[in-house]
């Protein structure tokens, strides 16, 4: 199933919310726990990523944890500013648009995956389920 399919049954079904502006982007800092996917249209990596990380989102429940794409290449400022201040919390995560699928809680990064091909598909499910039931 193409990446594009896959993202209309997850916004169709509510299991994902691309966010699009500052205000939308802040209500996700406020929660407790969010999966962020950083989606960017020009690397290859990130289309293997994107494959993945859709299976595995289209496959689960969504057990009350939020799930949210963000654009990189259309992102708003207020996103680019909150990454910086991430990687100066944590410089080994680094962004380069492999599809990092993070881990957000209160406004701060606390798990991170760079490129999910890389973990494998079996590897990056555990981890989402892990993100989604841990306290």
């Amino acid at each position: 199933m193409s990446s594009n399919i896959l993202l209309d049954d997850l916004q169709k079904s509510g299991k994902i919310k691309i966010l699009t502006n500052p205000q939308e982007f802040q209500e996700m800092l406020n929660l407790e726990k969010a999966i962020v996917y950083l989606y960017v249209g020009w690397s290859g990596q990130e289309i293997a990523s994107r494959k993945i990380v859709y299976t595995i989102l289209n496959e689960l429940e969504t057990d009350g944890v939020s799930v949210f794409q963000i654009d990189l290449d259309t992102a708003m400022n207020t996103f680019g500013e909150w990454l910086v201040e991430q990687h100066k919390r944590r410089p080994e995560d680094i962004y380069g648009g492999y599809g990092e699928t993070i881990l957000v809680s209160k406004g701060n990064v606390i798990d991170f995956v760079k490129y999910p091909p890389q973990l494998g598909p079996d590897k990056m499910k555990e981890k989402i389920i892990e993100w989604k039931t841990s306290r």
